[in-house]
């Protein structure tokens, strides 16, 4: 069963995301009811997957870049539908459920296993760091998912022929607050994350070794990027599109860094 779990995972967020776009033609309850039914089951089935092969028993795959691309994409799935559920942020899940299959994708891609061998009883110090950088990559990812919404309206507006899509997605206003508030805890979770890292290399006397990690540096540079583009927000040089923009072009970034220790691996991420 769990080797078939994949293929009915994106089996069903595929029909999800597909009963959304209908959602969005035809606003009528019961579409949006089925939408929910199906992705909540497909979200039921992704929990249990992640548990059964990561968490019963505790083994250190999860501490893999494929196990925590799997715990990405099933948190980004999971906040979003919250988000969409609680907020005004009508639609959000057609821009987070294709980044959650993107991220699915990339762990079924790069599944491997025994990278990580004495890890049978993880330290908290290793649960701290990981758990920080997935808070702030999981809101990262979804500020970036409102950058786009936050741009796809601004086109619309600025066009002269508005389409109907404009009417049915969120405000400027609400998508501006959505992509704040995930900035700002995706920048901040993501420095704790860095910053916890860093004391726990010292501790052991071995941050020489550290600062010299790709991944390490690519992932100083992302976040210094992302302190950037807020403290622009913070401070009102920049506001709208190009706040927008450049949380978007940053992303790029964020990626390369994920990807940064399957392509170079060595030092401290091999294989994370």
């Amino acid at each position: 069963m769990i080797l078939l779990a994949p293929l009915f995972l994106f089996a069903g967020y595929f029909a999800a995301f597909t009963m959304h776009l209908v959602h969005l033609e035809s606003q009528k309850v019961p579409a949006k009811d089925r939408t929910r039914q199906v992705f909540l089951a497909t979200l039921s089935l992704h929990a249990v997957f992640i548990a059964f092969k990561y968490f019963i028993p505790l083994n250190a795959d999860i501490f893999s870049l494929s196990g925590y691309t799997h715990l990405a994409a099933f948190l980004i799935l999971f906040v979003s539908f919250c988000i969409e559920q609680r907020t005004a942020a009508r639609f959000f899940m057609l821009f987070t459920i294709p980044m959650g299959l993107l991220f699915w994708f990339l762990a079924v891609l790069v599944e491997t296993h025994g990278q990580i061998e004495t890890l049978a009883r993880p330290p908290i110090w290793l649960w701290t760091h990981l758990g920080l950088l997935l808070g702030g990559l999981v809101a990262l990812i979804l500020a970036f998912c409102s950058a786009l919404m936050y741009l796809l309206q601004s086109w619309q507006l600025k066009s002269k022929h508005v389409g109907s899509v404009f009417m049915k997605l969120p405000s400027l206003d609400v998508l501006d607050q959505l992509h704040f508030r995930a900035l700002s805890l995706g920048v901040i979770f993501f420095s704790l994350g860095i910053l916890s890292g860093f004391l726990w290399a010292k501790q052991t006397r071995e941050i020489g070794g550290l600062i010299q990690d790709p991944k390490v540096l690519l992932s100083f540079l992302t976040c210094l990027m992302y302190w950037m583009v807020l403290g622009f927000r913070l401070s009102r040089v920049r506001r709208g599109k190009k706040i927008a923009a450049g949380t978007a072009l940053v992303f790029v970034l964020l990626l390369v860094t994920i990807l940064s220790s399957y392509y170079a691996p060595t030092l401290y991420h091999r294989g994370f």
